[in-house]
């Protein structure tokens, strides 16, 4: 009876690893456009500024998007937004957005 209650609970509490959250490529690809919109506007600064002081709630905010997943939807893409949704659900998902906004940002010595 204890073996098959530890088998059950053996994963009850694990959490990612700390980290970036590598994406998809399905994720990649919701991503990508994003990254390239922020960057051509010359807004990585403030972008990271952002995503740094909401990242311990980035899954408090993912669950505000799919709140507004009927409203997003009828002007995005609601594949590309539901698999947006479901990335920044997971932890380290938004150091890697920092991470990929700050790559090619960095000043050349």
């Amino acid at each position: 009876m204890t073996s098959r209650f530890r088998d059950a609970l053996r994963h009850a509490f694990a959490v990612e690893p700390a980290g970036p959250a590598e994406p998809s490529p399905d994720e990649r690809a919701a991503l990508d456009p994003f990254i390239a919109e922020v960057r051509r506007r010359g807004m990585v600064g403030p972008a990271v500024l952002f995503l740094e002081s909401v990242s311990p709630l980035n899954n408090v905010g993912a669950q505000s998007l799919h709140f507004m997943q009927p409203f997003a939807t009828a002007v995005l893409d609601p594949v590309r937004y539901a698999v947006l949704v479901k990335y920044l659900e997971r932890r380290g998902s938004i150091a890697w957005v920092v991470q990929e906004l700050q790559r090619d940002t960095e000043p050349r010595k």
